[in-house]
């Protein structure tokens, strides 16, 4: 399954996520020592592809959410528009 796809925009891709993640989520709890320690072990790989990296997180602090920030190196806050 590939999950790596060119863009029209030279030297962008794109990685999606899907909601298969949601499967992720339980085995990485179920399984991982570090659960939020996963994604920074598995997107070194691709520091030597890309020079930026980008991550839609979603809004909460579930084990993917937190992986995110665990890797990254700048957070940028965007408001969702969603008034609760």
């Amino acid at each position: 399954m590939t999950i790596r796809i060119d863009t029209n925009i030279d030297g962008v891709s794109l990685i999606y996520g899907s909601l298969a993640l949601g499967k992720t989520e339980d085995e990485l709890k179920d399984n991982a020592p570090r659960p939020s320690e996963e994604l920074p072990d598995k997107i070194r790989s691709f520091q030597s592809i890309f020079d930026v990296i980008l991550i839609n997180r979603p809004p909460c602090l579930k084990v993917l959410a937190s992986n995110t920030l665990a890797t990254a190196t700048y957070f940028i806050p965007v408001e969702s528009g969603c008034m609760v």
